[in-house]
């Protein structure tokens, strides 16, 4: 199979069927994994990078990803999902990356909260270390794919983030003071997003909801939702049981499918 751009490495996991295309620097892995799912290559490839020229998150939002100073990778999925459930896919990532990341905090005695935020953040304290981005589409086959991108924030100080990004934004370095080896935590990632997915799919998600909101910031406070053209104040309730947001706001409840959350509050979120 032709893959875009010379990749540098590639290798496989054991066990599992997870297969790694390592590059030096690309555009986006988002961008390269989906031309790679468009022509049929299976769940389960993973496209890394050292270095991303043009990563994005939601909302296009640029993701600045040095090189070497974090993991920028993307995951192709074909799930065996009903479409409506896609969306539980996208908490799904956010918790295995926090679930990893306490534990590597517990492991060096640190007593730093890792947090989730709705729908697909991880945040230690008030800061961001990771961002997700689900992008969906069809091969030439037919078959829907999926298609995650995860940026982890790992080895960046404070002076790698550009100034209005230097109290938002945080890394397991800022956190621990500790430089952390890059292969060895993708490895785990990745290990332990294949052996939960599996399970979790396996029952359809039935109780990733629960977790999700046991793991959530601003879960029961006033925020604020920033939609394309609006922005929606009001008291995060719940989330549905597809994994979208119902908010109490002075109309009543409203489903947020969508959308940027923020603490109406001075947090620097």
């Amino acid at each position: 199979m032709h893959l875009p751009g010379n990749y540098t490495t590639f290798f496989t996991i054991p066990e599992t069927p997870l297969r790694i295309y390592h590059y030096q620097r690309v555009d986006s892995t988002n961008i390269r994994a989906e031309a790679l799912a468009r022509v049929g290559e299976p769940a389960w490839t993973v496209v890394w990078s050292d270095e991303q020229t043009a990563g994005r998150g939601r909302f296009q939002r640029e993701w600045i990803s040095p090189a070497g100073l974090g993991l920028w990778f993307s995951l192709i999925l074909r799930p065996h999902l009903p479409l409506g459930k896609w969306n539980l896919i996208n908490l799904f990532s956010a918790l295995t990356v926090a679930e990893v990341l306490d534990e590597k905090f517990r492991l060096v005695g640190s007593g730093k909260t890792v947090r989730v935020k709705w729908p697909n953040d991880v945040y230690v304290g008030e800061r961001k270390i990771c961002g997700i981005l689900l992008q969906s589409g069809r091969d030439a086959g037919g078959e829907n794919f999926l298609i995650v991108g995860i940026g982890i924030n790992v080895n960046q100080g404070q002076e790698h983030f550009p100034g209005e990004l230097q109290d938002r934004a945080t890394s397991l370095f800022r956190e621990t003071g500790m430089y952390w080896e890059l292969i060895p935590l993708l490895k785990e990632i990745l290990e332990q997003f294949y052996r939960e997915y599996g399970l979790e799919e396996e029952r359809q998600f039935a109780n990733l909801v629960a977790r999700f909101e046991q793991k959530m910031v601003f879960r029961g406070e006033e925020v604020k939702i920033k939609l394309p053209d609006k922005v929606i104040e009001g008291k995060i309730v719940k989330l549905t049981e597809d994994g979208f947001l119902i908010l109490q706001t002075d109309r009543g409840e409203q489903l947020i499918t969508a959308g940027d959350v923020g603490i109406l509050k001075e947090k620097g979120v």
